[in-house]
């Protein structure tokens, strides 16, 4: 145990043991109480004070606090602080009580700290947190009014502090009343600006928007409060006023980097891509080493088509040595959707480490089972390190996914039965259970699966189309499909398989015309082997051979092993 100095002890510096609580954690948030409790210059105190009681009461508060204690200690310094009158001492008790989580008791400190020293703004500010946080909004206003006059730190910091404290009521009709009746009408910009801000946080965005506009009528100085009415419009998703109103901040302060950062990214969010990338070169050309800023601009030339730049973004990361892992597991990602199959697997394996680990090992072994086999992939999945149960869960639907694609239907349902044992309720290893047990014509099995899914989530589109859609193609049961696929195409009105779904229960019902409005649609969505075999099939019916021929050879270019448009090829054709 660190020993007291007895020379301070004796010189009445009794503040200066605060300082055995630098062991202990951070106090909660916005409960302003300095990390170093000893004043620059502490008042001595009489000799008459340093009593025998009052030394083994600040030894017994040392004690306490090097042993993990702090609401002992901090009942201890609360003494000392009543007994001695010093300041130090209950600002000390404050902290103690606040990291301890003793909210009451951290108050009931921090009011003896205002009594003894009445002109110190953060011994107000401690007491009016601990407060609110308590639901005492109406008894920390006092408080927050002198903290508002004490403050040395400029207006426009003093209205922000107020309104972030307030925000910290749970009541927040309450928060707003207090901020109105303490600002009693000031129409400064910094306290419009404070009181906008506290009313976004507290969800009253047109409220915000109204305070924060009269706040830019009479402010010279425009950023702040264009910065905060630009966070109000996006929190409403009205991404393009946010995007202009951070132009015309950063149009003020070009040299503010991280608004131009914000800009950008706010530009991505808005889909103004082209203009994005401009703000993300000019601040690469300002900071050419940033990797997060490479990494962006990577990601940004993907979500725009151009392929080339995004590699050139993420290959110059890895070579610089930051991000890699993202920037390999991307590279990867490019390289696999190329068909670039070996490409990938050497790129995945840069991922050595990180949350991007376990997804480009699974992926590693799916492209295995495309270069090297089945077993090679089965080998490699069983040999990942597996370390929480979703990871096992993942690892299992992926091994099964791999068998499903090499046709092993059978061996995939046993991987699946056993994995359900362990998560008997799972929805994802129900629906895989599923679609693998319609491989295997066990129909039953898939109804039941996706009847169990579709109990506990009554508006899953994809279990309500599976379901549908197999009833459809292998039963006679239309009516129940079409009603299944309707209460799915509701849920999700443009999804390609849904509306494929659609038109097949309605080719199977006869209903040609109605049929093929569904299928042209999912087609245009996407160019699939299954959907083109559906369209095809009606266009046939229709005697609309030349165009049903022309939608197969399409999709064969595209899909050339796909088994339903094989199957209804020779069904057709020969």
């Amino acid at each position: 145990m660190r020993k007291i100095a007895p020379l301070l002890l004796l010189t009445g510096t009794l503040a200066g043991c605060g300082a055995v609580a630098n062991r202990s954690p951070e106090p909660p948030p916005h409960v302003e109480v300095p990390v170093t409790l000893v004043d620059p210059a502490p008042a001595e105190l009489p000799a008459s004070s340093l009593t025998p009681e009052l030394l083994f009461e600040v030894l017994l508060a040392e004690i306490a606090a090097q042993r993990g204690d702090l609401v002992t200690s901090a009942s201890h310094y609360l003494a000392i602080a009543t007994e001695t009158r010093d300041p130090g001492a209950a600002r000390q008790a404050t902290r103690l009580a606040a990291v301890a989580r003793r909210l009451d008791l951290a108050a009931q400190a921090a009011g003896v700290w205002v009594e003894l020293a009445p002109t110190e703004p953060s011994a107000r500010h401690s007491l009016s947190a601990l407060l609110i946080q308590q639901q005492r909004t109406e008894e920390a206003l006092p408080h927050l009014r002198e903290y508002m006059a004490l403050s040395q730190k400029g207006e426009r910091t003093a209205y922000a502090d107020v309104a972030k404290l307030l925000s910290e009521d749970s009541n927040k009709v309450r928060a707003l009343v207090a901020m109105e009746r303490l600002l009693g009408g000031d129409e400064h910009p910094a306290a419009l600006r404070a009181h906008a801000e506290l009313a976004r946080l507290s969800g009253e965005g047109e409220r915000a928007l109204e305070l924060v506009n009269r706040a830019l009528s009479g402010d010279a100085d425009a950023v702040p409060a264009l910065i905060l009415r630009a966070e109000i419009h996006s929190g409403a998703a009205r991404h393009g006023e946010a995007a202009e109103d951070l132009r015309r901040a950063l149009a003020l302060n070009t040299e503010d980097h991280h608004l131009r950062l914000r800009y950008a990214r706010e530009l991505v969010v808005a889909g103004d891509l082209e203009e994005a990338r401009v703000q993300f070169r000019t601040l690469a050309d300002a900071l050419p080493d940033s990797g997060e800023l490479i990494y962006a601009q990577g990601l940004l030339a993907l979500q725009a088509g151009d392929e080339v730049a995004a590699k050139a973004f993420f290959r110059n990361l890895v070579v610089l040595g930051q991000r890699v892992e993202e920037a390999a597991y991307s590279l990867g990602q490019m390289a696999e959707v190329e068909q670039a199959f070996q490409e990938a697997v050497d790129w995945y394996s840069e991922v050595a480490g990180g949350e991007l680990f376990f997804e480009a090992q699974l992926r590693i072994g799916v492209l295995m089972g495309k270069l090297e086999g089945l077993e090679a992939a089965r080998e490699h999945l069983h040999g990942i390190p597996v370390e929480t149960p979703a990871e096992e869960l993942r690892l299992t639907l992926v091994e099964g996914e791999i068998l499903r694609d090499h046709r092993e239907h059978a061996q995939a349902m046993v991987v699946y039965e056993e994995a359900l044992e362990r998560f008997p309720d799972n929805p994802e290893l129900l629906y895989a259970h599923a679609l693998t047990a319609e491989r295997v014509d066990r129909i039953d099995l898939l109804e039941s699966n996706l009847r169990a899914i579709l109990e506990k989530d009554p508006e899953n589109a994809q279990a309500l189309n599976a379901l549908g859609y197999t009833l459809a193609d292998r039963t006679e049961r239309f009516e129940e499909a079409f009603e299944l696929i309707g209460r799915a195409l509701i849920l999700m009105p443009d999804d390609p398989a849904i509306l494929d779904s659609m038109g097949w229960v309605l080719h199977r019902m006869g209903r040609y015309e109605e049929a093929l409005t569904y299928l042209q649609q999912a087609f245009d969505h996407l160019v699939d082997g299954e959907i083109a075999a559906h369209l095809g099939a009606t266009l046939w019916m229709l005697d609309r051979r030349d165009e049903a021929q022309t939608v197969w050879q399409r999709a064969l270019e595209v899909a050339p092993e796909d088994e339903v448009l094989l199957r209804t090829l020779q069904q057709f054709l020969e």
